[in-house]
């Protein structure tokens, strides 16, 4: 069980990762939409949003007193439906400065081996305290996983919407 945890991680890390590659240099930070985030911003605030869990699952945590899949289902809902819009907490917004591409990618790739490392050296039937997450509270080390995996899938589709954009744009500038 924790091994597929672990592997659908890697897997929405890796797949993210792959579509961050997908952008050259002049449009990561290239805005297409007012009010919308620029591939280099969903990067940010991917990273923003991994790179603490390792840290929580690294703190305090006690014995669950609950089902430790109990939120799986829930996170699930929330963050692969795509028709539901979110707001971002202020603490993972990502920078209004632009991005390097390289910088973001390489911190991305330490973050998913400091998540791998520990989410495969820690039992994650405990419950972290270190943390409570909005809405649910403590989770236990199953759910941040869930959680890094699926919010990391919402977000690689918005990558990739993102990046089709950049290409019909290019096209459409070509002349073609």
């Amino acid at each position: 069980m924790q091994n597929q945890f672990v592997s659908d991680m890697e897997m929405a890390i890796d797949d993210f990762l792959k579509t961050l590659s997908f952008f050259d240099a002049s449009q990561i930070n290239q805005v297409y939409f007012d009010d919308r985030w620029t591939a280099a911003q969903v990067a940010d605030h991917v990273l923003k949003s991994l790179e603490n869990i390792p840290r929580v699952l690294s703190g305090e945590s006690i014995i669950s007193d609950r089902d430790v899949f109990l939120h799986v289902s829930t996170i699930k809902s929330i963050f692969l439906d795509y028709t539901n819009k979110m707001q971002s907490p202020e603490f993972i917004l990502p920078s209004n400065d632009p991005l390097d591409i390289k910088l973001l990618s390489d911190k991305l790739s330490a973050v998913k081996g400091e998540l791998t490392n520990v989410s495969t050296n820690t039992d994650l039937s405990l419950l972290f305290t270190g943390f409570k997450f909005p809405g649910m509270g403590e989770l236990s080390g199953y759910e941040w996983i869930c959680f890094a995996a699926c919010h990391t899938t919402r977000h690689c589709r918005q990558l990739k919407n993102i990046y089709a954009i950049v290409n019909k744009n290019e096209f459409m500038g070509s002349g073609l």
